[in-house]
């Protein structure tokens, strides 16, 4: 009767021995998968992070040597047109060098345009993923005395912000259809009444 009293004590003992170690381990391992989740998403977003810098380096350089072209092109028209001593737009468009001249920097404008409407919205997405990044890596250092649904909320918003910002950093799209252009002889009235040295 002892012996049977000592084995089911033992027994129950190392039941509830086993029981506790199931648990502590499931939670471990739950654990281990969030921070492993969690480190993930950090990497995820410090390569997303160098997209989207690399972007906006992009977009400034692309708005200088745009802005550059600019400059040649008015110089090319303003030669032109001391040259022939066309004095009117109408005269003007007849030249066909001045006339593409001109409708290339209403395109060259209309780039530049949509590129100063990306500058800010990269730099915006740099800014709100430095943040994730920051609290993700200081999350992560303090894994164990956070609850699973905080975690799970910020895994949840890295992926939004992540989303938002994913095909602009593997393209730098600019919208053109909604940039209005500016009219040919805008552009021959301002060249005009510009100072450019041929």
């Amino acid at each position: 009767m002892k012996n049977n009293r000592k084995y089911k004590q033992r027994t129950y003992v190392l039941g509830l021995c086993l029981i506790i170690f199931l648990f502590f381990t499931g939670n471990t391992l739950a654990t281990n998968s969030k921070s492993l989740k969690l480190q993930n998403k950090i990497g995820a977003i410090s390569a997303l992070r160098e997209k989207l810098i690399t972007r906006h380096a992009t977009a400034i350089e692309l708005i200088d040597k745009l802005e550059i072209l600019m400059i040649e092109l008015k110089r090319e028209i303003k030669s032109k047109q001391k040259q022939l001593k066309i004095t009117s737009y109408q005269e003007a468009t007849r030249n066909p060098r001045i006339d593409y001249n001109i409708k290339l920097i209403q395109q060259v404008l209309v780039y530049i345009s949509g590129l100063k409407k990306k500058i800010p919205y990269l730099k915006t997405g740099n800014d709100e993923l430095e943040f994730l990044y920051q609290q993700a890596d200081d999350n992560l250092k303090i894994f164990e005395t956070l609850n699973d649904m905080k975690i799970e909320k910020l895994l949840d918003r890295i992926n939004h912000v992540s989303n938002k910002y994913e095909s602009e950093a593997n393209h730098l799209l600019i919208d053109i259809d909604n940039i209005a252009l500016t009219s040919p002889e805008k552009i021959w009235d301002k060249i005009m009444i510009s100072i450019v040295s041929p």
